[in-house]
């Protein structure tokens, strides 16, 4: 067994750092261990990712402090994988761990979300019911007093007691007095009154139960949504409104508050036994029950009065804006006629604290009977009280809140503490007294953060495939089946069915015993993907992607942890998902420059699958109607097998694409347009027929860029060589690199001239002309400028399929992957913007996305139609585009790469040097590249020194070095030496990007 331990720690050094193993910790730490150790004068928190029995340091080691956790964070796989991008890409070691475990499982803290979770317990049947009393006068909000009669006679006491403590009923045959007022209306030594007397802010009871009344009728006329965000929405619609003025209607209910209700209490409690006796109260939020006998020759008017003058003053000495009246003026009393009738008084006062919520008396928020209004006799006294029969459950004799409870849990199941309140419209007051009379459990439970919460999905089963689908299938399943799966290629062009045999495959991994990964390269496309993959496959399907919260990623990696779902799904980090045993990895639209990371680790999802699945000995798909050109040189060199589907399901047709040259139609009008006649007619005759449209152009904002026409000022970013951007809705100015904001001004700053000419147009611009054009259609916007919350997606994408919305307009998210039938017009404006940019890969991308967005056409049994605006028509990305000829494009593409020793024929790495002062950066990186020309071998092809084609941004200068050579590590390792022996300032940095895909 290993001693040794190799650590990384939280910090950023690109080492490791050998630990001693104690001996009570050996069976505990594994590779991809998360544990605590000592650094320097602190504790640091790092990853096991490797075990050893030497160290180079000898004895001189410290002890790992502790384990995090019963089991390894990161499979071994995985850490051998991080292991590989950090050589590989030539990062840091810590980046790459970090990289591989989301922040909102490896951060300090991150835990699973816990709640109170409510469940029934069974109750046995008893003879008549039993009501659960607090005798603590200071123990709840609400104070009820027990008499000590009445409860011995309950608990079986001997009479004696009873009768030293009898109450003196009403007797026919004494006389009254009728000497004070309105109270008593007739006095007679020794009688029990029911007296309730409310604070002068609090509405009629009549007019309250008038509400509670309309709000139950139109609660069993909508019943009540299942979906999250519909149930919000319902509650606001009305029931919340009509509990606000409930809660308003019961007054300010200051006695809720402890200091208001003590002044109240003591007041009842400071004359008990002397002026009277108080045989059971209750403070409500708004009034006060009592139960009291005089005594002697007390008047019930006098000790009133007494009551609500001292505590009206003493209620305003606490109150800064005084209560005018503190009480009504009236109050309620009840002579108590009977034994039967005290009985029921009693558990009526005893069952009030179960009406509030909030600190106020609830509303009923169904159709079962509150309880009687506090200023009515609580019960008829000509009518004889119900006895209890034998053998009842102790459930029918509960107040109607706790059945309410009770009926919900009985129907539902166990919940939540807080569904449970909602669902039954009550506070925790009666469901702790269910709790505290053994009627129901309160446990605290781990809760699941779902990100599909309230979404239902029908299930769907497979279908039959088409005969390509079915070979591409055949190949992808003998692929997984080999003792060391390979890589395979899916070409299949758009609306060919990619997914159904992604799905398929799947499932021939899942009978196998397998797990598998699925990588989208936009989040836009995540809900409509997990949608497909859970209808076919249910809760075994988890997603990952930044749209979530840290706790629904934490949770969702924890389900897959566990191995509760055998499925993952999301953006490029999904790559790393701790999957156990998986069979499958697919990468759909496996062309696409967002799988390329950005920062350190600068790793590309597409390739470190291919290495995952060498590593996990499983085959590897990836999928594409436009593959890369790596990809298609991969195979044609026999590392890739392919899979080809050439034609749509269903045998339907292509699209007919339509080049417009937009130099003609400037033309025509004298200036530049921004739709052609051809894309006008073809909207108006899509909207005609009801059919939907994609306008695609991949720049938002209102305008590229602001321009006084009398001296020629642009606007130019302060902090980056690129003009800004004006967004009308916001009235602004915007950089697209650094995201810095100015006020449009006035007047041109150079020259003074108030006149400006908006260059250019994005996406904001085009939906204002749009709104002109088809004033009656309905259209959405989707760029990042619209798409900022985290179901806006899936709630645009979603109108879009039920027809709610006529035109989607937007920039890259909605050209790629989307499948709405309807949709038989895609517009491309600017189609040859992509073309202007200073890279090889120019061509590629174009052919790429034009070929892309125009597979969202005619997807459904209507043909499909594609109109192309551009300047440069004949450009031949353009019309190789216009024809769908993959494989012609390719092979003049390749030809022209081959030339100029560019990728697939070689390996990028690009170093890019930033700073503040332009003088200094340049002088470091001619000093690098120096040091770096020295010992690179002559196989690898450099540039000197130059400036980036994106010369400043975010207000930091910037320099590049492009070396090219057929093998990564002959640039590699010359570089991190360098960079090891060279001391570059700290007001300097330098990124090393491997395989680079962009040159800017």
């Amino acid at each position: 067994m290993a001693s040794i331990a190799k650590v990384v720690v939280e910090i950023s050094l690109d080492r490791e750092f050998d630990y001693r193993i104690p001996a009570h910790l050996k069976d505990s730490i594994k590779v991809g261990s998360q544990v605590n150790v000592p650094f320097k004068s602190r504790e640091l928190r790092g990853f096991v990712v490797g075990l050893s029995n030497y160290s180079a340091f000898g004895d001189k080691l410290k002890e790992i402090a502790g384990v995090v956790g019963d089991k390894p964070l990161i499979p071994e796989s995985v850490v051998a994988l991080a292991t590989w991008i950090a050589d590989y890409y030539c990062a840091p070691i810590e980046n790459a761990v970090r990289t591989v475990l989301p922040s909102a499982v490896r951060r300090r803290g991150a835990k699973h979300k816990k709640q109170l979770f409510v469940s029934l317990v069974d109750a046995p049947n008893v003879d008549g019911a039993s009501c659960s009393v607090q005798d603590d006068r200071r123990s709840n909000s609400i104070h009820c007093k027990a008499d000590p009669c009445a409860q011995a006679q309950r608990n079986g006491a001997g009479s004696s007691i009873y009768e030293e403590e009898r109450i003196n009923y009403f007797d026919v045959h004494e006389p009254v007095g009728n000497e004070q007022g309105n109270l008593p209306h007739w006095r007679q030594q020794g009688a029990t009154y029911f007296v309730t007397f409310r604070l002068g802010d609090s509405l009629p009871q009549e007019k309250l139960n008038q509400w509670r009344a309309e709000l139950a009728i139109w609660l069993r006329a909508h019943p009540e949504p299942h979906d999250e965000a519909t149930k919000r929405e319902y509650y606001e619609l009305f029931p919340q409104r009509f509990q606000n003025w409930l809660d308003q209607g019961m007054g300010s209910c200051i006695l809720a508050k402890p200091e208001m209700k003590e002044i109240v209490e003591d007041a009842l409690l400071h004359f008990d036994g002397d002026r009277y006796k108080l045989r059971e109260y209750a403070v409500m939020p708004n009034h006060v029950h009592m139960l009291i006998s005089p005594l002697g020759e007390h008047l019930l008017s006098e000790i009133l009065h007494s009551l609500k003058s001292f505590t009206a003053n003493e209620i305003n000495k606490r109150i800064k804006n005084e209560l005018k009246p503190v009480w009504q003026h009236e109050s309620f009393d009840h002579i108590v006629r009977s034994p039967e009738q005290v009985e029921r008084i009693r558990k009526y006062i005893h069952d009030n604290p179960s009406q509030i919520v909030d600190g106020a008396s609830s509303s009923v928020s169904d159709d079962r009977q509150p309880l009687a209004d506090p200023l009515l006799p609580p019960v008829d006294p000509a009518l004889p009280a119900q006895p209890s029969g034998a053998g009842s459950s102790v459930y029918d004799k509960l107040p109607p809140k706790q059945k309410f409870v009770v009926e919900t849990l009985q129907e539902h199941g166990a919940m939540t503490l807080s569904e449970l309140k909602e669902r039954s419209g009550c506070s925790d007051s009666p469901i702790r007294t269910l709790e505290k009379n053994g009627l129901v459990k309160i446990e605290e439970e781990t809760i699941l953060r779902d990100p599909h919460m309230g979404l239902e999905l029908l299930r769907t089963q497979p279908f039959n495939l088409m005969a390509e689908q079915q070979t591409a299938l055949d190949i992808i399943n003998a692929s997984m089946d080999k003792e060391k799966p390979g890589t395979v290629l899916l070409h299949g062009v758009t609306g060919s069915g990619k997914t159904e045999v992604y799905l398929q495959a799947i499932q021939h991994a899942l009978d196998k015993g397998q797990g598998a990964i699925v990588l989208v390269p936009e989040i836009a496309l995540t809900p409509q993907t997990v949608d497909r993959f859970r209808s076919r496959f249910g809760d075994c399907v988890a997603v990952l992607h930044s749209s979530l919260s840290d706790g629904e990623r934490h949770d969702e990696w924890h389900r897959i942890r566990n191995g509760e779902a055998q499925i993952a799904i999301g953006a490029r980090s999904a790559l790393f998902s701790p999957i156990e045993n998986p069979g499958l990895i697919v990468v759909d639209e496996e062309h696409e420059a967002t799988y390329k990371q950005d920062e350190s680790p600068r790793y590309n999802a597409r390739d470190v699958a291919v290495m995952r699945g060498h590593l996990e000995n499983c085959c590897v798909v990836l999928g594409s109607a436009t593959p890369a050109m790596e990809s298609f040189k991969n195979v044609r060199d026999g590392r890739y097998e392919l899979a080809e589907m050439l034609l749509r399901v269903d045998d339907r047709s292509m699209p007919l694409m339509r080049i417009v040259d937009m130099c003609i139609e400037s033309e025509k009008d004298g200036r530049p347009q921004i739709f052609s006649t051809e894309l006008v007619e073809g909207i108006y005759d899509r909207l005609n027929l009801r059919e939907q449209v994609i306008l695609f152009l991949n720049r938002r904002g209102f305008s590229s860029s602001l321009q006084c026409e009398k001296c020629g000022y642009v606007a130019e970013c302060s902090e980056c060589s690129v003009s800004m951007t004006y967004h009308k809705r916001a009235h602004k100015l915007l950089c697209h690199i650094c995201g810095a904001e100015e006020k449009v001004p006035n007047r041109c700053p150079d020259c003074g001239d108030p006149d400006f000419k908006y260059a250019g147009m994005g996406t904001e611009r085009i939906e204002e002309v749009l709104g002109k054009l088809c004033p009656n259609a309905k259209v959405a916007r989707m760029d990042s400028d619209t798409m900022r919350k985290k179901d806006s997606y899936r709630k645009v994408l979603d109108q879009f399929r039920t027809g709610k919305i006529d035109i989607l307009l937007g920039t890259q998210m909605i050209a790629k992957g989307l499948d709405f039938p309807n949709v038989t017009l895609v517009g491309v404006l600017n189609a040859d913007m992509s073309l202007h940019v200073p890279d090889f890969r120019a061509g590629e991308r174009t052919f790429q996305l034009l070929t892309q967005v125009a597979g969202r056409a005619g997807r459904g049994e209507k043909a499909g139609e594609v109109i192309v605006q551009a300047y440069t028509p004949h450009h031949p990305a353009i019309q190789a585009a216009r024809s769908l000829d993959y494989d012609g494009f390719c092979s003049q593409d390749l030809e022209f790469r081959k030339e100029l020793c560019y990728p697939p024929y070689s390996h990028l790495v690009l170093l890019t040097f930033k700073g503040e002062c332009e003088g200094e950066v340049m002088s470091v990186a001619d000093g690098f590249s120096a040091r770096l020309e020295k010992i690179l071998p002559e196989s690898v092809t450099h540039s000197p020194p130059v400036p980036a084609p994106l010369a400043r941004a975010k207000g930091l200068w910037r320099y590049q070095i492009m070396l090219r050579c057929e093998h990564t590590v002959k640039m590699t390792r010359p570089i991190r030496h360098v960079r090891s022996v060279y001391k570059i300032p700290k007001t300097v940095t330098c990124t090393v990007d491997v395989d680079a895909l962009s040159l800017l």
